[in-house]
């Protein structure tokens, strides 16, 4: 390894959940790292954060292609071992950022959740050559490093990364819980922006469902908003549930008191970083069993132990999964087995710890 090799950090911008990993590489020991964000807009409610150790670079935008300026200068004159950019194929400039490098004989390194399933798809056909541009990918999972080595990449130039939130101050939280504040609490949560990927309608449809053939009429809270909102508000009503719509959340300890109460969090689409945020806290994960259809932070839920999953697409399996969820309760073994699982692979401390092994593993290939 090269002491105190040059790194570049190049993102299209700087969600505030990357702030205590971008922290720790800014203040690692053996690699000089630099972070440049720039203000391509979010489409998916994440916050962006501002850091005065972050530079800035300019970003263009046309419907979902991103073009980032201001870091070209920098790969020519400074002297980086390895550069690395956000894995986005519709971030034009980091293709000529990363044929850039190859001229400049820098490493380089796409941070992606990279491959969510294997077909023949033209996308998944662009990925696999954006990716073959790069030295390496960091990926988040390691089913997204085995789809990768089935599509002809060498596994050493794929590093499992994981993923992670504010790991050190949601743990704090969850310590100083006063848990008597759930007594006769028993709900179940959604969390996240209210779009048709989130099948939320899916869940409605369930819990009218049971209501009807089962007399019981679960409590949901909703914590979230977006262009869905007005219609499942309506369709609540419409199925006269117990449906609490708490809109978009930012403080922290009222989305920890809601997710430490909760039952389960439920996402009848696809789980991310929610699968994170929900376990940390001691609350498992009830989602769908397509794989293909999922993100990479599914692989945290380990089946009736950190999260359930039900047949992708099927009411009737949901139904009989939130049935199941209801009787059974959340137990003290799967409070401490969602919060565990997250010790060992989801945190910021095991992210860098991995990224700096993958920056260490392409500086030990230009040695040779």
């Amino acid at each position: 390894m090269k002491s105190n090799a040059k790194v570049l950090i190049i993102y299209t911008h700087y969600p505030h959940y990357r702030r205590p990993v971008f922290s720790a590489l800014l203040d690692h020991k053996g690699l000089d790292f630099e972070v440049l964000a720039g203000s391509a807009y979010s489409s998916d409610g994440i916050l962006s954060a501002e850091s005065s150790r972050v530079g800035s670079l300019r970003s263009y935008q046309f419907l979902k292609f991103i073009f980032q300026t201001g870091f070209f200068a920098k790969l020519m004159r400074d002297t980086y071992g390895v550069a690395i950019f956000l894995g986005n194929p519709y971030v034009l400039s980091t293709w000529i950022g990363l044929l850039l490098c190859k001229l400049l004989g820098i490493k380089t390194l796409l941070w992606t959740h990279g491959w969510l399933d294997n077909d023949r798809s033209n996308k998944n056909q662009l990925r696999d050559l954006f990716y073959r541009l790069a030295d390496g990918l960091v990926v988040y999972s390691e089913r997204s490093k085995n789809i990768g080595v089935i599509r002809g990449f060498s596994p050493d130039r794929l590093r499992v990364i994981f993923n992670s939130l504010n790991y050190e101050e949601h743990t704090k939280i969850r310590k100083q819980f006063n848990f008597s504040e759930c007594d006769k609490k028993k709900y179940i949560l959604s969390v996240g922006r209210l779009i048709p990927e989130l099948k939320l309608d899916l869940l409605l449809e369930a819990l009218r469902s049971i209501k009807i053939h089962s007399m019981i009429n679960f409590p949901l809270v909703v914590i979230g908003s977006g262009p869905e909102e007005l219609a499942l508000r309506s369709l609540a009503l419409d199925y006269e549930l117990d449906v609490t719509f708490m809109g978009a959340q930012y403080d922290e300890m009222v989305i920890a008191k809601e997710v430490i109460c909760a039952r389960a969090v439920v996402c009848p689409g696809k789980v991310g970083l929610t699968a994170m945020h929900s376990m940390v806290y001691g609350t498992p994960i009830l989602t769908h069993n397509n794989l293909d259809k999922q993100m990479p932070e599914v692989e945290a839920l380990i089946n009736s132990k950190t999260g359930i999953f039900y047949d992708y697409g099927s009411v009737e399996s949901l139904i009989q999964q939130l049935k199941w969820m209801h009787s059974t309760g959340k137990s003290a073994k799967t409070k401490a087995d969602c919060a565990r699982e997250i010790e060992l692979n989801w945190t910021p401390r095991r992210q860098v710890g991995e990224i700096v092994s993958a920056i260490n593993y392409q500086l030990n290939e230009v040695i040779k």
